[in-house]
């Protein structure tokens, strides 16, 4: 089946936030005397915030905690790293009729503006925000989908945790995976990518 649209997630595959993260993590950890350590945190990334703060055991403030973590990114936005090409793959894309899309764990407003300061300028964006559930949940593939008309099989969607993975599998989309994110593919289980400029390589393979 040929691949028609390339989807990809944002952190870790389309930029570097990892440090951002932390800061944020590390702030509201200090306002709210939260005890668990970014490293906690990080384990889950990937996960819509709720959730990762469910996992960790975090049950109260979370709103408040949620709010402040975002609000704290947005003012070191400049702090975050954009990964080679990451703006380039989207014209390479669209230039050879295949449709783009961001599917995120990141609330609508910073993966926004994050989009906008890297000019990440996908056909379609879905966060959290626009669906019940996120990540691996299906909600947010089969929104797209909707707003697309396109199969699952012809969606080839790019991630770089084992979130995206199960996501992907859950949705029957193609799945390649960023080995230069923030897991590695310690198993050897996924086709992998080392740069963004290996997409095209892979699409024609996959063709």
């Amino acid at each position: 089946m040929k691949i028609k649209s390339v989807v990809f997630d944002l952190d870790g595959v389309l930029v570097n936030s990892l440090d951002v993260m932390e800061i944020s993590w590390n702030s509201v950890k200090e306002k709210y005397s939260v005890n668990q350590s970014f490293h906690s945190y990080a384990k889950y990334i990937g996960l819509p915030f709720l959730e990762i703060l469910k996992k960790i055991g975090i049950e109260e403030n979370q709103d408040d905690i949620r709010n402040d973590y975002f609000g704290f990114a947005r003012k070191n936005i400049n702090k975050i790293e954009q990964y080679k090409d990451s703006s380039k793959i989207f014209q390479i894309l669209n230039n050879n009729g295949i449709a783009t899309g961001i599917i995120t764990s990141k609330n609508s407003k910073n993966t926004n503006l994050i989009c906008k300061k890297f000019e990440l300028f996908a056909d379609e964006i879905i966060t959290p925000d626009d669906v019940i559930k996120g990540k691996p949940n299906k909600d947010s593939g089969l929104e797209y989908l909707k707003r697309t008309g396109f199969k699952s099989n012809e969606v080839l969607y790019v991630g770089d945790m084992e979130t995206d993975y199960i996501f992907s599998k859950n949705m029957g989309f193609n799945f390649l995976f960023a080995n230069y994110g923030y897991a590695h593919n310690k198993s050897n289980q996924y086709d992998t990518i080392d740069n963004l400029m290996d997409i095209i390589n892979k699409l024609r393979i996959i063709q």
